[in-house]
């Protein structure tokens, strides 16, 4: 299969591996807990796709995934909070892969926060109250650690790529 085929029919399984992932975690109601309070599974599938594709593909399935999860599972008015979110956790881990400082546990707990802080800016944009901001001591420890877990699910798909040469080597 010519390269450029085999990197659209990756962006289109990731694509739709992250949604599926996304609809998962709208089944288990988290969010009924404390509103935003998610897993971030599909941050699994933006860290493979910086791994296997590259920024501007990851971008893209990013964005795609993000606002066809939220029309599809959540309604229209959360679409600028999921997409958000979702581009600002990309460009965070996006630049934290290009460092190669961190492992992906480390990466992905950077972009659960970054998804935090977007949608919770968008929150104070949108009601017109920077009080808002103090919800980010709530969703923080969340951050850490559902990011920690998804960073792990994420590494653990890497390396079994990369055993079959699908990818390069990947640290925790």
């Amino acid at each position: 299969m010519h390269s450029a085929n085999r990197k659209l029919v990756y962006a289109g399984l990731l694509t739709a591996v992250g949604l599926a992932l996304q609809y998962a975690e709208h089944l288990l109601g988290l969010s009924g807990a404390l509103p935003g309070l998610k897993p971030g599974l599909a941050n699994m599938i933006t860290i493979l796709a910086l791994e296997l594709l590259g920024f501007r593909m990851a971008l893209a399935i990013t964005c795609i995934r993000s606002l066809l999860g939220a029309l599809l599972f959540a309604g229209f008015s959360s679409a600028i909070y999921s997409v958000t979110g979702a581009l600002g956790a990309c460009a965070v881990m996006a630049l934290l892969m290009h460092s190669r400082r961190l492992g992906f546990a480390g990466i992905s707990v950077a972009g659960a926060f970054a998804n935090n802080v977007c949608q919770t800016a968008v929150s104070a944009l949108v009601l017109q109250n920077a009080a808002i901001v103090s919800y980010l001591w709530l969703v923080g420890p969340q951050s850490i650690l559902f990011g920690i877990f998804t960073g792990l699910g994420a590494y653990f798909c890497c390396k079994v790529l990369t055993q079959h040469g699908k990818t390069r080597s990947v640290e925790v």
